[in-house]
């Protein structure tokens, strides 16, 4: 499974001074589950991007603890040689969380 670390992001954060410090904003969410903003190192996401591209299951290690997630958005801007403008990811469940085995 691919890995990508996170970090947190206040929801007051200027969105273009994350962009230009080289992180992407992205926020990921699940049933039942409240959606969190978290902020990614822009090289590191382009690898997984990259090789996972938006069908693979990718964990991201975030301050809180590790959580499985499928890409599920990807907004590029193409003024900007086709840079990742911001992300969401959706949580995966494990069948045991769902009830069914």
């Amino acid at each position: 499974m691919f890995a990508i670390k996170a970090s947190l992001r206040e929801k007051r954060e200027k969105l273009n001074v994350l962009r230009k410090s080289g992180k992407i904003p992205a926020v990921f969410y699940g049933a039942g589950q409240d959606t969190t903003s978290i902020s990614i190192p822009n090289i590191e996401f382009k690898k997984v991007w990259r090789e996972a591209g938006e069908s693979s299951a990718v964990k991201i290690t975030a301050p809180g603890g590790d959580i499985d997630a499928l890409i599920h958005e990807v907004q590029v801007r193409k003024s900007r040689s086709k840079c990742p403008w911001s992300l969401k990811a959706s949580r995966l469940q494990s069948r045991a969380a769902l009830g069914t085995l």
